[in-house]
């Protein structure tokens, strides 16, 4: 699949409309500090280039976005740490600054360590 919009430093939309919140990640909303930095980070690495994305936990959020892990690079079903801090966009967000690590789920002692 490929990202046709990003929406914000932390949701992207899919070729197919399908609209992706990652996992993980807390960025600043529209029109708070680091929003625009944040969405134009996330255009850098993704947009209109294909992606994988990975499940975790419950499919949709509240808003009827899908949950998930973006990768920016298709990988071994088991990615060591080094892989995952240099192709998951949810991890590069963190590293980077542009968001901040949040809830539960299998990374979030990784995200925690970002």
């Amino acid at each position: 699949m490929r990202v046709q919009e990003v929406i914000d430093g932390d949701t992207i939309e899919l070729d197919d409309g399908q609209r992706v919140r990652m996992i993980g990640v807390d960025a600043p909303e529209t029109g708070r500090p680091g929003a625009d930095e944040a969405t134009q980070f996330v255009k850098g690495k993704a947009q209109g280039k294909e992606v994988w994305l990975e499940s975790d936990g419950a499919d949709k959020d509240n808003f009827g976005r899908f949950r998930r892990y973006v990768w920016l690079q298709r990988l071994s079903p088991k990615p060591d740490e080094n892989q995952i801090c240099r192709y998951m966009l949810n991890a590069l967000l963190i590293s980077s600054g542009h968001a901040k690590a949040t809830g539960e789920h299998k990374y979030a002692a990784l995200f925690e360590r970002l």
